[in-house]
């Protein structure tokens, strides 16, 4: 019914999707709904914008305040796990699942990009805070907390970060769904054409390199020989922890170490 209950609301919000079973998930809080009157309107206009857009465009500060009311609920968008528990009968409170997101196939995979973006864009396209808050907008939880990504972590998920190549690719996708140059805090100084990808560097090869997180996306639209389709999954499955080498090859310090571990997991397959 107030601030305080508002933000409170949030944080049962939370509790509620770690106990259901999200393993990492942001949270955006929306103080107020649409009246269903100012929907018809909206749907007989039907212009190519949000609700939330036009009204804001078309509305006075006085009339659009008569064209919403007060309806705190909380938009949770998170990475689920395997057991979830669903919504039961003598649960405190009333939720419901929207939708799932387009697989991610790798750092290229605009539909994916563009599915996520717009999620967020639409969310917080009328998302509410105090005057001059300095409360976020978006709070995030669990496995995708902020606080596990600091620089005296000791967890590998807590360290690996995107290769720079990747961070490109997405900082490139990203301008171009927004429309605005993204600055680069770190200033490195790459080059904004570069990333990860460049000519194979064995003799006698006329392939290119691509991303080991590109490859699901590479083979929907390419065909190579089945041996090297075969090579390829196996290189991104290790990559992405969905295999491992056996005892004795699980952690390999060399590159040949890492050949060797490779054509175990290839040949055994």
């Amino acid at each position: 019914m107030n601030e305080r209950e508002f933000y409170e609301g949030k944080s049962k919000a939370a509790d509620i999707a770690k106990e259901k079973g999200f393993r990492g998930f942001s949270i955006i809080a929306h103080p107020w709904r649409v009246k269903d009157d100012t929907k018809r309107v909206y749907r007989d206009v039907d212009p190519e914008v949000g609700i939330w857009v036009w009204l804001r465009e078309n509305f006075p500060e006085k009339e659009l305040k008569e064209r919403i009311y007060w309806s705190p609920h909380y938009h949770i968008v998170g990475l689920t796990s395997a057991d979830m528990d669903g919504a039961a009968g003598s649960d405190d409170w009333v939720y419901h699942f929207i939708r799932s997101m387009k697989p991610f196939d790798g750092s290229r995979d605009e539909d994916s990009h563009e599915d996520m973006f717009g999620t967020f864009r639409y969310l917080l396209s009328h998302t509410g805070f105090p005057e001059e808050s300095t409360k976020q907008a978006i709070t995030w939880y669990g496995d995708l907390a902020n606080a596990v990504f600091v620089e005296d972590a000791t967890a590998d998920y807590q360290i690996e970060k995107p290769s720079e190549g990747v961070r490109d690719v997405m900082k490139r996708v990203l301008e171009s769904l927004v429309g605005v140059e993204v600055e680069d805090d770190e200033g490195d100084g790459r080059d904004d054409e570069s990333d990860d990808n460049g000519e194979c560097p064995v003799d006698d090869c006329d392939g290119v390199l691509i991303d080991v997180f590109d490859v699901s996306a590479y083979l929907r639209h390419n065909e190579p020989p089945p041996d090297v389709v075969e090579r390829m999954r196996i290189a991104r499955d290790w990559r992405l922890g969905d295999i491992s080498p056996p005892a004795g090859l699980m952690r390999p310090t060399s590159e040949q170490d890492a050949q060797e571990a490779f054509e175990v997991m290839l040949n055994g397959r």
